[in-house]
Formats: C-alpha cells, sequence, structure tokens
C-alpha cells in the first residue's frame, strides 16, 4: 500500500502503531481535504519514523496531543508534513531539520512551545513553512535567511521576540510573510524591501519601534502592508506611494507624525487604509480622491486639521469613512452625499461646524452616521428619514437647534438614535414611538418641552432611555412602562425636568428604574396657603424635594382666578417654605399661585420655570379710615368718692379698628376701652386725658371735672330733680326742684358749714347750717333763678331742737349783710310747713345761698295767782 487517504470521515480514537509496518506507503492522509476532518486522539507513534519510502504525513484537523516524535525526522523522503490543528505541546523537534526534501511545513495552531529550531533554516528546499498560532518563544533565527525557495513564512500569534533578522530580506521567493501578534521589537529592517515579490507583510500588534523604511515602497508585487498596533514613529513615506499593486494598508496605532503623504493617491487598486491612532497632523491630502477603488478609509485619532476635501465624494465604492477624533474644521462637504456605497461615516470628535448636509440623505446604503462631539449647527436634516438601513444615528454633543423631525421614525432599522446635548426644542415626536427596534434613544441635554409622547411605550426593545436635562413638562404617561418591556431596561433618566406623577403614572415602574427621577424635577411646590395680613398676606407652602442647583419660589399674584399672575417676589433659594407679601391694594380679592425656578447649571443648559401650582386666594383689608378726632363727654362735676363715667368718641366712627385708648391719669377702671371710671377723694378741678391711636394715627382730648364736697344731684329742665344729704341718722335736707323750675340742666350741691357765731335776733341755732350751690361745666354758677319755687325739706332730730320750740323753727339765708327768712326770698313769701310730730320742716325758697335753722325758747308761761 502506497496510499492511505482516511481524511475527513470523523475518525476517533488513537492513531495505530502499526501503520509504521506499512513500509511502501508514500502519502498517509488522516488529516481534511477541506472537510469536517476526524476526532483522532492519542499520540503520534513513533513508529511513523520508519516509513523510510512516505512523501506525505497530513494529521491535521485532529485532536492529537503529546509531543511531536522526533522520529519523523528520519523521513527523508517526506516532502510535505502537516500537523496543524491539533493539541500537540512540547517543543520542535530539532531533527526535522533533516528533512531536506520537504517542501511544506506546518505545524500551526496547536500548543508548542520553546524556541524555533535554527535547524530548520537548513530545508532549503522548503517553499511552505507555517508555524503560526502556537506558543513559541525565542527570536526568529537569521538561518531562516537561507531558505531562498521560501514562499509563505507565517510565525504570527506566538510570542517571539526580539528584532527581525534582517536577513529575511534574502528570502527572493518569498510572497507571504506574516509576524503579526507577536512581542517583535526593534526596527523594521530594510532590507525586506528587497524582497520584491512579496505580496503580503503582516507585522502588526508587535513592539516594533524606529521609522518605516523607505525601501518598502521597493515591494513592487506587495498587495497588503499591515504595521498597525507597534511603535512606530517618523513619518509615512512618500515611497509607499510607488507599491502600485498595493490593496490594503495599515498603519494604525503607532506613533506616527507627519503629514499623510500625497503619493498615496498614486494607489489606484487600494482598498483599504488605516491610519488610526497616530500623532498625524496637516490636512487630508485631496489626492485620496484619486483611490477609486478604495473600500475603507480610516484616518481616526490623529491630529488631522483643515477641512474635508470634498473630492472625497469621488470615492464610489467606499463603504466606511473614518475621521474621527482628530481637529478637523469647517463644513461637512455636501459631495459626501455622492458615496452611495457608504455604510458607516464616522466625523464625530472634530470642530466640524455648518449645517448637516441635506445631501447625506442620499446615503441609501448607510448604516451608521456618528457626526457627534463637533460644533454643527442648524437642524437636522429632515431628509436623514430616508435612510432607510439606517442603525446607528449619532448627532449628539453638537449645536443642532429646531425640532426633532418626525422622519426620524421612519428609520425602522434604528438601533440607536444619540441627540442628547444640543440646542434642540420643540417637542418630542410621537412617531419616534415607531422605532420597535430601537435600543438606544438619548436625547438629554436640550430644550425638549413638552409632554412625554405615550408612544414612547411601544419602545419594547429600549436598553437605555435618557430624557433628563430638558424643558419637559406635565405628568409622566402610564405607557411609559411598556418600555424595554421584551429586553432588559438597563438605564432610565428622567430627571432634570418639569415632570411629575398623577393618578396614571407607572409608580412601580419608575420606582424600579429611576428611583431619584422625583428628586431633580422642578416641579411647583404642594400644599400652599395664603393668609391676609392686613395689605398683605402670608404664603405658606411645602418645599419641593428637588433643593440643590440653585434658583428659588416666585409668588405671583392675580386680581383674576387663573391669572395671569404677576411675580410680586422670589425666595432666597428653594429651602424656604414662607414669605410675606406686602403692600397690596385694600380690600381686594387676590389669587396667588406658586412655581419653581432652577437655573441652567451642567448639562442642563436650560432655566427652568415650573408651571404654577394649585391657586389660593385671600382679601386684603380695606383701606383704612383714619381717627380724625377724638371727643371726651362725661360730667362736668360731681361728687367726691363717687363712680364717674367718662366716654370717648372717636370720629369718624367707622375709623379702621384696631384702636388703643389711653387714659391719664389712670382710671380706677376701663383702662384701654372708649369708657372708663374715675373716683376721686379730693375736692376741686380735676383734668383727664384720652389718647387714641390707630393706624399710625394719634388724637386726643382733655376734659376737666370738678369733685364736689357734700350732697350732689342734678337737676333738669324736663324733671326737675331731688338732692338729699343725710349727714347722720335722722338728719336729712332735701331740695325739690319741680320741672320747669330751671332751663338748664344743673347740679345742686348741699354742703355743711359751721355754726352761725350771731343767729337773728330772738333766735339760737338750731344746729343745722349748710349751702346749697348751682355748678354748671365744673364752675359755680353765681346767680339761680327758679322760676319756679323751690322745695326745702329738713328733717331734724330731737337733739338738734332741744330747748327751741318747734312751731318756731325758722329757716335763715344769709344775705351777705345777715340772716334773712327764707320764706321771704320767694315773692310773695312762702309760707312754712311745720311737722312737728314728724320732726319736719318744709319751706320754698326761690334762691340759693347759706341756710341755717334758728327757732326761739319756748315761753314760759307762769299761772297768774291773783291776790
Amino acid at each position: 500500500m502506497t496510499r492511505l487517504l482516511l481524511g475527513d470521515n470523523l475518525l476517533t480514537g488513537p492513531l495505530p502503531p502499526e501503520l509504521g509496518n506499512l513500509s511502501a506507503l508514500q502519502e498517509l492522509y488522516m488529516g481534511t481535504f477541506m472537510g469536517p476532518g476526524n476526532r483522532l486522539s492519542g499520540t503520534i507513534p513513533a513508529s511513523l519514523g520508519s516509513l523510510a519510502n512516505l512523501r506525505v504525513l497530513s494529521l491535521s484537523y485532529n485532536q492529537l496531543g503529546g509531543n511531536i516524535p522526533s522520529e519523523l525526522g528520519n523521513l527523508g523522503n517526506l516532502e510535505r508534513l502537516d500537523l496543524s490543528i491539533n493539541g500537540l505541546s512540547g517543543a520542535i523537534p530539532s531533527e526535522l531539520g533533516n528533512l531536506t526534501s520537504l517542501l511544506n511545513l506546518d505545524l500551526s495552531s496547536n500548543q508548542l512551545s520553546g524556541t524555533i529550531p535554527p535547524a530548520l533554516g537548513g530545508l532549503t528546499s522548503l517553499q511552505w513553512l507555517y508555524l503560526d498560532s502556537n506558543q513559541l518563544t525565542g527570536a526568529i533565527p537569521g538561518e531562516f535567511g537561507a531558505l531562498s525557495a521560501l514562499g509563505y513564512l507565517w510565525l504570527q500569534s506566538n510570542y517571539l521576540s526580539d528584532a527581525i533578522p534582517a536577513s529575511l530580506g534574502n528570502l527572493s521567493n518569498l510572497t507571504s510573510l506574516y509576524l503579526h501578534n507577536n512581542q517583535l521589537s526593534g526596527n523594521i529592517p530594510s532590507e525586506l524591501g528587497n524582497l520584491t515579490n512579496l505580496q503580503n507583510l503582516n507585522l502588526s500588534s508587535n513592539q516594533l519601534s524606529g521609522p518605516i523604511p523607505s525601501q518598502l515602497g521597493n515591494l513592487s508585487s506587495l498587495f497588503d502592508l499591515h504595521v498597525g498596533g507597534n511603535e512606530l514613529s517618523g513619518s509615512i513615506p512618500p515611497e509607499l506611494g510607488n507599491i502600485s499593486q498595493l490593496r490594503s494598508l495599515g498603519l494604525a496605532d503607532n506613533q506616527l507624525s507627519g503629514a499623510i503623504p500625497s503619493e498615496l493617491g498614486n494607489l489606484g487598486l487600494l482598498r483599504g487604509i488605516n491610519l488610526a491612532f497616530n500623532q498625524l497632523t496637516g490636512s487630508i491630502p485631496s489626492e485620496l480622491g484619486y483611490l477609486e477603488n478604495l473600500g475603507t478609509l480610516d484616518l481616526s485619532a490623529n491630529q488631522l486639521s483643515g477641512s474635508i476635501p470634498s473630492a472625497l465624494g469621488s470615492l464610489t465604492n467606499l463603504s466606511s469613512l473614518n475621521l474621527s477624533s482628530n481637529l478637523i474644521e469647517g463644513s461637512i462637504p455636501p459631495e459626501l452625499g455622492n458615496l452611495t456605497s457608504l455604510e458607516a461615516l464616522r466625523l464625530e470628535k472634530n470642530q466640524l461646524s455648518g449645517a448637516i448636509p441635506s445631501e447625506l440623505g442620499l446615503l441609501s446604503a448607510l448604516k451608521t452616521m456618528s457626526l457627534s462631539e463637533n460644533q454643527l449647527t442648524g437642524a437636522i436634516p429632515t431628509a436623514l428619514g430616508s435612510l432607510a438601513g439606517l442603525e446607528w444615528l449619532q448627532l449628539d454633543s453638537n449645536q443642532l437647534s429646531g425640532p426633532i423631525p418626525s422622519e426620524l421614525g421612519e428609520l425602522g432599522l434604528l438601533y440607536s438614535l444619540y441627540l442628547g446635548s444640543n440646542h434642540l426644542s420643540g417637542e418630542i415626536p410621537p412617531s419616534l414611538g415607531n422605532l420597535g427596534g430601537l435600543h438606544y434613544l438619548c436625547l438629554e441635554g436640550n430644550q425638549l418641552q413638552g409632554s412625554i409622547p405615550p408612544e414612547l411605550g411601544q419602545l419594547t426593545s429600549i436598553w437605555r432611555l435618557y430624557l433628563h436635562a430638558n424643558r419637559l413638562s406635565g405628568p409622566i404617561p402610564a405607557e411609559l412602562a411598556g418600555v424595554g418591556s421584551q429586553t432588559f431596561l438597563l438605564s432610565l433618566d428622567l430627571g432634570g425636568n418639569m415632570l411629575w406623577e398623577d393618578d396614571q403614572s407607572p409608580t412601580a415602574f419608575l420606582d424600579a428604574k429611576d428611583p431619584d427621577w422625583a428628586t431633580t424635577q422642578t416641579i411647583p411646590p404642594a400644599n400652599a396657603t395664603a393668609t391676609a395680613t392686613g395689605h398683605g398676606a402670608h404664603v405658606r407652602w411645602d418645599a419641593i424635594s428637588y433643593t440643590a442647583d440653585g434658583g428659588y419660589y416666585e409668588v405671583g399674584l392675580a386680581t383674576a382666578s387663573g391669572g395671569p399672575y404677576t411675580a410680586v417676589l422670589t425666595t432666597a433659594n428653594k429651602l424656604v417654605t414662607e414669605t410675606t407679601v406686602s403692600g397690596l391694594q385694600p380690600d381686594t380679592t387676590y389669587y396667588a399661585a406658586l412655581r419653581t425656578h432652577t437655573p441652567a447649571h451642567g448639562i442642563q443648559q436650560n432655566a427652568l420655570t415650573s408651571p404654577y401650582g394649585a391657586e389660593v386666594s385671600f382679601t386684603t383689608a380695606p383701606l383704612p379710615v383714619l381717627p380724625a378726632a377724638i371727643t371726651l363727654t362725661g360730667p362736668t362735676e360731681g361728687a367726691l368718692d363717687a363712680a364717674h363715667t367718662f366716654t370717648a368718641t372717636v370720629s369718624p366712627v367707622t375709623a379702621t379698628l384696631p384702636l388703643t385708648y389711653t387714659w391719664s391719669p389712670a382710671p380706677e377702671s376701663g383702662q384701654g376701652t372708649p369708657s372708663a371710671t374715675y373716683r376721686w377723694a379730693a375736692a376741686g378741678t380735676q383734668a383727664l386725658t384720652v389718647t387714641v391711636q390707630g393706624s399710625g394715627v394719634t388724637v386726643s382730648d382733655t376734659h376737666a371735672f370738678r369733685a364736689l364736697e357734700g350732697a350732689v344731684g342734678g337737676v333738669t329742665p324736663e324733671s326737675g330733680g331731688t338732692v338729699t344729704d343725710s349727714p347722720d341718722a335722722g338728719e336729712t335736707t332735701t331740695v325739690v326742684v319741680p320741672a320747669g323750675a330751671l332751663t338748664e340742666t344743673t347740679t345742686l350741691v348741699i354742703a355743711p358749714l359751721s355754726e352761725p357765731e350771731t343767729p337773728p335776733s330772738g333766735y339760737q341755732f338750731a344746729r343745722r347750717t349748710f349751702s346749697i350751690e348751682a355748678y354748671r361745666g365744673g364752675e359755680v354758677v353765681g346767680a339761680v333763678h327758679f322760676a319756679a319755687p323751690v322745695t326745702l325739706t329738713l328733717e331734724y332730730t330731737d337733739a338738734e331742737v332741744d330747748g327751741l320750740d318747734e312751731r318756731t323753727l325758722t329757716l335763715h339765708t344769709w344775705d351777705g349783710a345777715g340772716w334773712v327768712d327764707a320764706a321771704t326770698t320767694c315773692s310773695p313769701a312762702s309760707a312754712y310747713l311745720r311737722e312737728p310730730e314728724e320732726n319736719r320742716l318744709s319751706v320754698a325758697i326761690c334762691h340759693l345761698s347759706e341756710y341755717a335753722l334758728f327757732g326761739r325758747q319756748p315761753h314760759v308761761y307762769l299761772p297768774l295767782t291773783i291776790r
């Protein structure tokens, strides 16, 4: 048997050592012919090393483990050894260097370790050497430079270190050199520029440093050049523009600087350029617009400046354009709308300005548009709504204004919509609720207003919904609970608006997804009250939860229910819960309402003023009627030790209360009231004053009162009057004045007098003397004339008239010169009414004076004896 072909049979189990007995065997295939392979396990039998005639040994796509038997180095006729895609471990046997007939050596995709045996450099017939995807370490043997027939050298995805041997520049037949994903260091050997047959050169993801050798421009057959992910520095050699066959150029993730050579525009076959993550400066060469076959252009994460060349609009085969994270300025060329094959347009993180060209709406193949973090202005073109295949639309962090086009709701495949941190205004289009596949909706940091559309509840696939830092207001709709119902809503942020809950709001949903949403809402304070205080009001309310970030409450007043309200004051901050409004119109009903203001801050570009809260009313006091005068009335004279009441009357009587009354001197009672009572113990004229204060005005009045000693009584013209003095028991002096006897109200005073020194001739004093005086207005009336006689009645005791004949009792009045009979004061003289049995004497008098009672001693009649 010369050929044993058992590949792609899904065989299992170990390789039989007995295969080593097939001495005539030339080809042993236990691997794959691009099929499912086998599942052979165990180790490779060392007995296979005895198959001296073997030319092909293929054990790829199995599960073989263990070491590679060194005995395989005995197969001197072997031309192909393929042990790839197994689990082989250990070092590569140096004995394989004995296989001088070997054309193809493939040990890739195992777990081989250790260094590459330099002995492999002796395989001068070798055309394919695949050692990639193992765990090999150490340096690339310089001996490989002797493999003059080698066409493919794949050493990628190992842990190879040290420098790339310059001797590799001797491999004149080499077409593919893959050294990427290792730990190679040092410079790229300029000798690699000698490999004129090289088609693929990949040195990416190592630790190479220094410049890119200009000699690489000599690689006239090169299709792919990839040196990204190193530490290369210096400028991009313009000589690379000579590689006319180049299809792919990857220089990303290095430290390259300087300008992009315009010579790259000569690479007409180029399909991909990746210069991202370097330090390139200068402008983008317009010559890149000549690369009509270019499919991807990535110049991101550099320091490129200038504007975007309009010539890039000629790259009609371009599927991806990434100029992000540079310093590019100017406007977006409308010519980019010609890139009908473009699937990804990334211009974010630049300094682009001006409007978004509506021509971008012509990019019918576009899936990703990222223009965020620029300085773009103007409105979002409605034409973007025609990009039916768009999945990512990122316009955030610009200065875009105007409304969100409702046409964006037609982007049925949209996965992510970022419009945050702009100046967008108007309401959120309900049509966005049509985007059933949307996972990210970020509208934060704009000037959006109105309510949250209930249609957003149809976004059942959403992961993140950001509406914070806008001017949204009103109750949160119940439908919002449907957001993310078919996925897991990772983040919901409604903060920094003017939203609140009502009976229909999805409270449980909000508590679970955005528990702090209410703590940053600028809403009117609740439980407001207003209590009238004169011509103002004291207003109270409950502080809102959101007291941070500055702001205040505003009190608005209106004279009609429902407003419009006029702001009358603002508070110092949002912690205040009460204030006083003053200076309002009197006797007016006011309607008060409060609203809250929060200034712009941070991401919140809006100064938020909430709607007015619930209205409360109050009525101010009428305009005060000022007290103009006060009149103090009361008696002008009166008896000692008697209570006398005086009244203060304010005019006008409608003077606004309260009024404060102050009496001086202090009364016996009534201080602070309009009526006060006095009592005097000393005779004489007394002055009293009352002062009234009200509505800031003070008025006062003074009244004189004469305190009289004796019996006091008042007499009026209408009813007359009676005054009685009873100093002791049984001793009474009574004056009876009939109605009509006086024409004015008069006070009569009966006061005791001392015993007269000179009684009338023939009379003796009856121990009763007194005066009767008349007072008006606190003054003594000198002459009182009665229109009718006044009856004066005396009731006396026996002691007073002891020794006197009661029938002779006579009341005398003093006329200034002497005592005269009081009965003679009337004309005609009045008659006495003597009632001895009652101890009473009455007489009519017609004027007032001092009086005294006199009588005569009785006559003693002795019996006459006639002798």
